[in-house]
């Protein structure tokens, strides 16, 4: 499975006017499938993001940054991070 990173990736989430001033926390779930677990040999998680976040697969976790532990339904993340860093996508190896 690839879903493709930049301006025409299918997935795309800008929550920055609803939330500004009134939540810290947005919880997003980005539905996917598999269907032949034998054909994967690699998984990488590929994202932007402002401050933290915490990634689950079927409910575990796979990856965070930045996140408070234990977190909570209105957590924050733990310190801010550079503008500049928001731009880039971090390249996360889940394998």
């Amino acid at each position: 499975i690839q879903i493709p990173a930049g301006p025409t990736s299918p997935i795309r989430s800008d929550v920055q006017s609803s939330m500004l001033g009134l939540n810290s926390t947005a919880y997003l779930r980005i539905p996917f499938q598999v269907d032949d677990l034998n054909a994967i040999d690699s998984l990488r998680l590929n994202l932007r993001y402002d401050d933290g976040f915490i990634a689950y697969i079927n409910g575990v976790e796979v990856a965070s940054r930045n996140a408070p532990l234990p977190p909570n339904f209105n957590s924050s993340a733990l310190q801010k991070r550079d503008l500049n860093d928001t731009l880039v996508y971090d390249s996360i190896n889940l394998t």
